[in-house]
């Protein structure tokens, strides 16, 4: 079966394409990721930004996630809240999605990300959470008399 809603523990990820019959909605989220590590027998645990395709249950029972993942190697910082990346695809020359599929426990919480180029859907901005900025402003103390 597909699902179009997830709820984890009072959070709900959304992935729809035609979300109460107008436009497309796709949730963006934090998802733990294994990375082989081949210089050692561990695997290292990180969280990659991804956008949410749909649900489905894995003929073993289990629910998963189809997303489409943030190009980690593509990151750059982006003025004062945000980051730049590229989504994952299969081919640099001639782009075309490259999906993964994910258990849904590895669903971590929401991100905020916006288009950076009109006309390239591949390219995002994460904006950052508001707590993550402190230490990004400079503060300017008033004149004294």
């Amino acid at each position: 079966p597909y699902y179009t809603e997830y709820d984890k523990d009072g959070v709900v990820y959304r992935a729809h394409p035609k979300y109460r019959g107008e436009n497309p909605y796709y949730d963006w989220a934090y998802v733990q990721w294994n990375l082989d590590n081949n210089d050692t027998d561990e695997d290292t645990v990180t969280s990659i930004i991804a956008r949410i395709m749909c649900f489905i249950r894995h003929p073993n029972g289990t629910l998963m996630a189809i997303i489409h993942s943030c190009d980690y190697d593509t990151d750059e910082q982006h003025g004062v809240f945000g980051t730049y990346y590229h989504l994952e695809c299969q081919n640099k020359m001639h782009p075309r999605p490259k999906f993964s599929m994910v258990d849904v426990d590895n669903l971590e919480q929401h991100a905020c990300m916006i288009p950076y180029d009109g006309n390239n859907p591949y390219t995002w901005l994460h904006v950052w959470h508001p707590s993550e900025w402190p230490g990004c402003f400079q503060t300017i103390e008033p004149p004294t008399d």
